[in-house]
């Protein structure tokens, strides 16, 4: 029954920020950044997601127009915190989270 509680919670004030997935479904981070030179290959871009004791990172893509991408698929309900990871420092170090719902 706690468990069940606190997953209502997580989604209850996820909903509330507009910030949920279902669970096998995609996540979609969309960045701005630089355009200007080869974003394609001059920009590293990536991220981190953690859920409890678990780590998983995933690439992401340069998009055009000074935008972008990371994907991910959650594959476990509840909260899920993210750290992106670029060599460019308007995109590094950024951190968000979202909930994974069923």
């Amino acid at each position: 029954m706690k468990k069940l509680l606190t997953l209502l919670f997580f989604i209850t004030s996820s909903l509330l920020h507009g910030r949920t997935v279902e669970q096998y479904s995609t996540y979609e981070l969309k960045l701005n950044g630089p355009s200007t030179g080869n974003p394609f290959i001059d920009v590293q871009l990536g991220a981190e997601f953690r859920f409890m004791n678990r780590t998983l990172y995933c690439d992401g893509f340069y998009d055009g127009d000074g935008v972008y991408i990371i994907r991910f698929m959650p594959d476990a309900v509840g909260k899920w915190i993210y750290t992106i990871k670029s060599n460019v420092s308007e995109l590094d170090s950024k951190q968000g989270s979202f909930t994974c719902t069923v």
